[in-house]
């Protein structure tokens, strides 16, 4: 199965630039660095950057009930100008959430038959917890190649998470 690195990062992150390591069994077929300008985009010719709340034709709030809008406006999605690609949700005064979200042109990622492929990246994560952490849902994943265009296939698409947290705050009501 063919796969597409899409990354959904709706919270204030960056990627940490660090040569990828060598592992032993392996080659390396693709890495990014996020080199560029700051306050620039990704670079195009890689990464597709997602905007609006869903895709053309498909299921409203990409079709798990997103709250947020996504945008390509450097408030959400930049490079730092130091090797980082730097994910922000903001909130605005009308109480509306935006935030960033990209994934890969390609979609020839594959093992080869009867090998493994090794999919890996560093996330630095904001160090919130409890209430301010509500909503944040920084998720990084690849989708099976025949999702795109048919963006009602999913789940039976494919998908690997590789990293997905969220943050959820309980409020206990206590009878006096």
């Amino acid at each position: 199965m063919f796969f597409e690195m899409l990354l959904i990062l709706s919270v204030g992150f960056s990627f940490v630039w660090a040569a990828p390591p060598d592992i032993q069994g392996f080659t390396r077929i693709w890495s990014e660095d996020f080199v560029g300008a700051s306050n620039n985009l990704p670079d195009p010719a890689n990464w597709i950057v997602d905007t609006g709340t869903g895709y053309p034709g498909s299921a409203p709030k990409w079709g798990t009930g997103e709250i947020q809008t996504y945008t390509s406006r450097p408030e959400n999605l930049r490079l730092t100008g130091d090797g980082n690609l730097q994910i922000t949700p903001l909130r605005d005064y009308h109480d509306q959430w935006t935030s960033g979200r990209i994934e890969s042109r390609r979609t020839d990622f594959q093992a080869q038959p009867g090998g493994k492929m090794r999919i890996s990246a560093r996330i630095m994560m904001p160090n919130v917890t409890g209430e301010a952490a509500v909503g944040y849902w920084p998720a990084f994943w690849t989708m099976g190649e025949n999702f795109r265009g048919n963006y009602h296939n999913w789940p039976a698409a494919g998908e690997y998470d590789i990293m997905e947290v969220g943050y959820v705050l309980e409020v206990l009501h206590v009878p006096h």
